[in-house]
């Protein structure tokens, strides 16, 4: 009795099949939402690329480093890992993203409720 007549001003009710069914995304929202969730965990890999890149350029522009050397190579080498590997990274994320849904897939370290 005294619990229904706190939860009426709060409204600390529990959510219930609508407010569920709110959440869900529909139509260009999901896209979006699916698109983001996988392009922003591998944004800081092909800023990291870039940012090795620009270090190369300036190592070459102040003529610190040789075209031709073996620091030149592995430098570039760094760099360009992150283009090689980009379709895997895809694939991880996208995987990730699509599991994340509903589709029964849990975490490591996520509790299942009995």
């Amino acid at each position: 009795m005294v619990f229904a007549e706190i939860q009426k001003p709060g409204d600390f009710a529990v959510p219930s099949q609508k407010a569920a069914n709110e959440d869900r995304k529909k139509g260009p929202d999901l896209i979006l939402d699916t698109l983001a969730g996988i392009f922003s965990p591998i944004m800081p890999i092909i800023a990291g690329a870039g940012m090795v890149k620009v270090l190369l350029s300036i190592l070459v522009l102040f003529e610190l480093i040789d075209k031709t050397g073996n620091l030149y190579y592995f430098l570039c080498f760094i760099a360009d890992a992150s283009c090689y590997f980009l379709p895997v990274f895809l694939a991880a994320f996208a995987a990730g993203k699509s599991y994340q849904r509903d589709s029964g897939f849990r975490r490591p370290g996520c509790r299942r409720s009995r």
